[in-house]
């Protein structure tokens, strides 16, 4: 069963005092940039966040099965 979970750079503004908001209005665009690449799938904010979801190998998807070595290990 999927868990929906709020990503927190959707609430991120919503988590700022409204003078932090009014003295750096760049900071909020800032924090939500950063989240977005945080919380990308398989990322580190994500393992974090959905370590739940992870230890369940039946819900894990897109496993590496198998790896090709193209060239000699010296």
């Amino acid at each position: 069963m999927a868990v929906d979970r709020v990503k927190f750079q959707d609430i991120v503004a919503s988590q700022l005092p409204d003078y932090v908001k009014e003295d750096f209005p760049l900071l909020t665009d800032f924090l939500q940039q950063y989240y977005v690449s945080q919380e990308f799938e398989s990322g580190t904010y994500d393992l974090i966040q959905n370590l739940d979801q992870y230890v369940k190998v039946d819900e894990v998807s897109r496993l590496t099965t198998s790896t090709v070595l193209l060239n000699d290990i010296s």
